[in-house]
This record gives C-alpha cells, sequence and structure tokens, in this order.
C-alpha cells in the first residue's frame, strides 16, 4: 500500500511535467499563429525587425463593456485624446495595448458584476464530466499530497465539491480510492517497463540509492531509487519500490530484496551502482551483489557509501567529547521549554526586554544538526536566557558568558557539516558533482580549528573518522573530476585558481 503511494506520487509528478511542456508548447504556437501577416497592408505596423505585423485585434470580453473613443475630455474639461471608456460610468483608461486590459477587468468585475454576470469567466461548454476520470485524478493526488484514501469519502469535501466545482459529485469510499491508486500504479509501472526500460539505448547503466529504516508501527522499510541517463541526456530519478522488509535484516534479507527489485524491472544487466548507508548489513551484502551481477570495472565502483550518513558519524564523534561543555545549554533550554508555565513567564521575560517571544528548537540526541540549530536558535538570546534560568534552575547551576563563547565558536564549526548534508541531500538536482566541493570545505576547516585549544581534543577523532572513509579515494577521481568542475583548470597539477577538487 504504502510502496503504490510512492509510485503514484513519483508518476503523478512526472506526468505534471508533461503537462507543463505540453503548455507551454501551446503557447507558443499561439503566438506564432497571431503574427502571421495580413492580406491588406493598410493594417500592418512595423515590427522591431522591420516586419510588418498585424494589428491585434480587441478579442477580450472586456470590449463588450468598454469602447474607445476620441476626444475624450477630463472632468476639468480637458481634452485628453484617446481613451478606453466604460459604457456604464466615466471611467476611462488608456487604450495603449502595452498595458493589457487587467485594470478594465478590475473595474468591471469590482463595479458592474451585474452588467457582466458570468462573461468574464471562462467557457467550460466543451467540458465533459467523468466520474471514472474523476476517480483517476483523485487516487493520484491523494497519493502525490500523502492524503489519507479516506480524503474522497469526507462529507464536508463533498459539500464543498457539489456546491463551488460540480453538482453532481459524490463522495468516493477510502476502499475505492485504494484500489484506484494501485490500479494507476500498475498502469504506470507496466509502462515504465515496457517503454521506458525496454526502450533504453544499449549499453545504458543504472545507479541505485537505498534506504532503510524502521516505521511508527515498529516494522522495517526500503525505499530503492533508480538514476539513470536517458537518450535526451537527461537525468532521471524514479523511486522504483517502497518494501516492507521482513526480519531479520541481516545482508541476506537486504540482498534478496534489492535483486529481486532488480530482476522484476529487467534491470538486473544495467546496474551501474549502489549507494548504501554505513550499516553493517548493508557491506556485508555487497560480495552478494557482485557474485550475482557483472558491474563494470571488476566492481570497483559499485559499492558507493552515502556522503551524508558519513558525515553524521564525523559530527557524531566530535559531539561525544564536547557534550559536558555544552550540557549547561541544553539544560537550560530543557528548563524553558519542557514546561508551558516557564515558557509563558520566558515570552514575558522576552517582552520585558524588549525581544519577540521565542519557541527554541530542542537537541535530539540521535540527531547531530539539532544541536547546530539549537545553538542557532539561541542566537540572540544567550543572555536573556542566562538571566532567566541562572535564578530560577537551582543547584548552584550558572550559565556564564564563557559557556555561551565556547558554544557558539562550535556552532560556526558546525556550520560547515551542516551546509554539506544540506548540499548533498537534495532530491531535486544532482548531487555527486558537489561532494569534492563539500568535502574540501570540511578538510579547510579541520586545518584552521586543529590548532585551537577547545577543539583538540574532538578534532583528533573527527579527523580520524573522516580520513578512514575519504583518505582512500582514488586520485583517478580527482584527476577526472577536476577539468569538469572547475572551468578554468587545464590540469589538476597546474590549475591556476587551486579550485576545491584540486585543492
Amino acid at each position: 500500500m504504502d510502496f503504490s503511494r510512492a509510485q503514484a506520487a513519483q508518476s503523478y509528478s512526472e506526468s505534471s511535467d508533461e503537462g507543463h511542456e505540453a503548455r507551454a508548447s501551446g503557447n507558443s504556437v499561439g503566438e506564432g499563429a497571431s503574427n502571421s501577416v495580413p492580406a491588406n497592408p493598410a493594417s500592418t505596423s512595423i515590427g522591431n525587425r522591420g516586419k510588418k505585423r498585424a494589428k491585434r485585434a480587441n478579442t477580450s470580453w472586456v470590449w463588450n463593456h468598454m469602447s474607445k473613443r476620441k476626444d475624450v475630455t477630463d472632468a476639468k474639461g480637458v481634452n485628453i485624446g484617446k481613451r478606453s471608456c466604460c459604457n456604464y460610468c466615466d471611467k476611462n483608461y488608456s487604450p495603449d495595448s502595452n498595458y493589457g486590459t487587467g485594470n478594465m477587468i478590475k473595474h468591471l468585475t469590482k463595479h458592474h458584476q451585474d452588467k457582466i454576470g458570468n462573461e468574464h469567466r471562462k467557457d467550460f461548454s466543451n467540458f465533459i464530466y467523468s466520474k471514472a476520470e474523476m476517480r483517476k485524478g483523485l487516487a493520484r493526488y491523494v497519493a502525490a499530497a500523502e492524503q489519507p484514501f479516506t480524503f474522497g469519502d469526507d462529507v464536508r469535501f463533498e459539500h464543498f465539491v457539489q456546491q463551488k466545482l460540480n453538482p453532481v459529485f459524490k463522495k468516493v469510499s477510502r476502499n475505492t480510492t485504494r484500489a484506484d491508486t494501485l490500479a494507476e500504479f500498475k498502469v504506470d509501472k507496466e509502462q515504465f517497463i515496457n517503454e521506458e526500460i525496454a526502450g533504453f539505448p544499449r549499453g545504458t547503466s543504472v545507479s541505485f540509492t537505498s534506504d532503510m529504516w524502521s516505521g511508527g508501527n515498529n516494522r522495517g522499510y526500503m525505499a530503492l531509487t533508480a538514476h539513470y541517463i536517458d537518450s535526451s541526456w537527461k537525468l532521471n530519478k524514479r523511486i522504483i519500490a517502497f518494501r516492507l522488509v521482513e526480519y531479520p535484516h541481516n545482508s541476506t534479507t537486504i540482498f534478496q530484496t534489492v535483486y529481486g527489485v532488480f530482476t522484476e524491472y529487467n534491470l538486473a544487466d544495467k546496474v551501474f551502482s549502489i549507494t548504501f548507508d554505513n550499516h553493517s548489513a548493508n557491506t556485508a551484502s555487497i560480495d552478494m551483489f557482485l557474485d550475482n551481477l557483472s558491474p563494470i570495472h571488476g566492481g570497483k565502483l559499485f559499492h558507493m557509501r552515502c556522503v551524508c550518513h558519513i558525515i553524521n558519524l564525523v559530527v557524531q564523534d566530535g559531539l561525544k567529547t564536547i557534550s559536558l561543555e555544552l550540557s549547561k545549554i541544553k539544560d537550560a533550554i530543557h528548563f524553558i521549554t519542557t514546561s508551558p508555565s516557564r515558557q509563558q513567564e520566558f515570552d514575558a521575560f522576552c517582552a520585558s526586554l524588549s525581544l519577540k517571544p521565542k519557541v527554541f528548537n530542542t537537541d535530539i540526541r540521535t540527531r547531530w544538526n539539532s544541536t547546530y540549530i539549537m545553538l542557532k536558535s539561541c542566537k540572540n538570546y544567550y543572555k536573556a536566557i542566562s538571566d532567566f534560568v541562572n535564578p530560577r534552575y537551582g543547584g548552584g547551576f550558572l550559565l556564564s558568558i564563557a559557556d555561551w563563547n565556547l558554544a557558539f565558536e562550535f556552532m560556526k564549526f558546525l556550520k560547515v557539516f551542516y551546509t554539506a548534508t544540506c548540499a548533498c541531500s537534495g532530491v531535486r538536482y544532482p548531487t555527486s558533482c558537489i561532494v569534492l566541493h563539500q568535502l574540501f570545505n570540511i578538510s579547510v576547516f579541520f586545518r584552521t580549528y586543529r590548532l585551537r585549544e577547545n577543539f583538540v581534543h574532538p578534532l583528533v577523532k573527527m579527523e580520524d573518522k573522516f580520513k578512514k572513509y575519504f583518505e582512500p579515494m582514488p586520485k583517478i577521481f580527482v584527476l577526472l573530476l577536476c577539468p569538469i568542475m572547475c572551468p578554468t583548470c587545464v590540469h589538476p597539477l597546474l590549475c591556476p585558481n587551486m579550485c576545491p577538487t584540486c585543492g
């Protein structure tokens, strides 16, 4: 069921893109048709390039209620020349076509609605309502917008559509919407396999990314995304699987689940690489894939590790060593946010200091970036937090300016990791081409903070983890990627800008 939602959402997005392209194409045709040269030379004007162009006809419905008049006089009796005048009052506008009809439409709909009726609305006389098409559209919307299957079964939604959109609409039950969603997914899946994959040019390779997690029901799920370049050199990304993974979540189960998707979509002979996180079971499954697939270069490029996951591991090692120094700030934020009465009291305290009330982001142990976000949210409130918490916390608690200075210094250090994670976890653009730049920025920060007294100990573990994964990076990556990523680079060893890739 969840699998079908992911597939329907993907196909819905793609079909929307195709619709936009079709509409754009239609607009260009219409514009081209309007530039045709009329038979009567007297009705032409000279265009920007010396070509004769037809005068635009007044085709808008506005001209049923507006008239172009010459020698119009204003309220003071001054002749203001040619104007477009309202047929029902003294309001007039410039007749220059560059201004369009927008202001006249606003005037008519606001002041003369009784005269124009529904004329300003589009003509839907050729529209034919189809219950079957409505159900298909509803199923795709529910999947793409991640709405519950009961969305179309709500009596309030039915009333809204009947009163404002279509009086013959009847609500759709959740079981019907569920069945329609599955049916639409099957149609798109068959089309993807039989048309797109079957039409891949010879030698086309597909890279995959996989992610596993446990849901709120304590069940394991896996998503598998295919990345490939089509014959038009367009990068495509398709979520082709969203599966429930049975326990145990060991290497054999992971291999069987992923390989089953490969064979289901006829992609087993087109696999270039697969990106996993660093879970030991994922790493152990790689040998099984290499035994059953034939990746290029002997599989040396087959297993890719998730850069964002590695960055997370690097930062977690650093946070373990500095957690004691940050504990006071975490306790202070926890003291304020966990009690509604204290939060309300703190808001009043902020108001007395001419500060806007603030709800701070809290630190979550399993998410390193929550520490950065928490510190960032405190940036302009650190003095207010100290003045509010110190006399109320008790037990000799004292949050000093030195604690804040250290925390904000560490926040600046964490920013480079936060920026790299956000950039490399994007889903609307290619990320492989920016990885080396982000890793270079991180290495520069290591070099900058390495000798600072408060960072010596945490940086030792962080750099060791960083080097463990990225130091063995083949030199060939830099030699090949540098000329692509740095436009001025002729050779990595001679790069005039010392670009991040070369540096």
